[in-house]
């Protein structure tokens, strides 16, 4: 009887004693899961201020109690976020990949607004001000078309951003000399380019056909392309009218 009490004494005793141990190593392992880095890729207009706020909320969290799905809805919130991922890097690291909204161009208008090629409104970013892209002018001026977070509901201006789209895929250096696209008051499309400054008058139809044909007679009038002109109109069928810089 003495034996078996013993026995039971050491056995709970060794639990308890097991017990403590494990509970001081998960206390130890908990600490080691605290996040400690947030890592952030992909971001080039997102304001700092905006990604620095979650390195404070983020980090010293338990990387096991951070719910990924929370955190991904916050950063969609953001107008020029397009898509996020949120991944956790055992033991103690946040890794989140953005993918932005990058602005086509800037539409003229009271104040400069912002505009992706899906034809979203972003907010003003001083970072995306600094690119180098075109202007729009002429279009739509009603503060209903320019609705941050919503694609505009300007019928032109939605056309004016395919086209641009299609310039730049397709014709990334004529895309980069365009310093304006605008509407006249003929609802005609004329491009101004930077150098020189050429004025390139597309019309209002065929649009896609007339930027090709451009790109065939850029290739035609080397060494100057189309910078030896002052305009080229493009308004009317199997046409290209042209005025010699003097």
């Amino acid at each position: 009887m003495i034996f078996k009490k013993n026995l039971t004494n050491f056995i709970i005793i060794s639990i308890m004693f097991a017990t403590i141990l494990m509970s001081k190593n998960w206390a130890s392992y908990r600490n080691d899961t605290k996040i400690k880095k947030v890592l952030f890729f992909g971001n080039e207009f997102i304001d700092n201020d905006f990604l620095n706020s979650f390195n404070g909320e983020i980090k010293n969290k338990d990387i096991y109690d951070l719910n990924i799905n929370e955190l991904s809805k916050v950063f969609e919130d953001n107008h020029f976020i397009k898509a996020v991922r949120v991944s956790k890097h055992f033991p103690d690291k946040i890794k989140i990949e953005i993918v932005e909204r990058s602005p086509i161009a800037v539409v003229n208008n009271k104040e400069p607004i912002l505009i992706d090629e899906d034809g979203i409104i972003l907010p003003n970013n001083k970072e995306a001000f600094k690119k180098i892209i075109p202007f729009l002018s002429g279009f739509n001026q009603n503060k209903l078309s320019y609705i941050n977070g919503a694609k505009t509901t300007s019928p032109k201006l939605n056309e004016a951003i395919s086209l641009l789209k299609k310039i730049k895929e397709k014709n990334k250096s004529l895309y980069k000399n365009i310093s304006e696209m605008a509407l006249n008051g003929d609802k005609e499309f004329v491009l101004i380019l930077v150098d020189y400054p050429t004025r390139i008058n597309l019309g209002s139809n065929a649009l896609d056909k007339k930027i090709q044909i451009i790109e065939s007679f850029e290739s035609s009038m080397n060494p100057n392309g189309l910078y030896a002109f002052t305009s080229i109109d493009l308004r009317y069928q199997n046409q290209i009218i042209t005025q010699e810089k003097k």
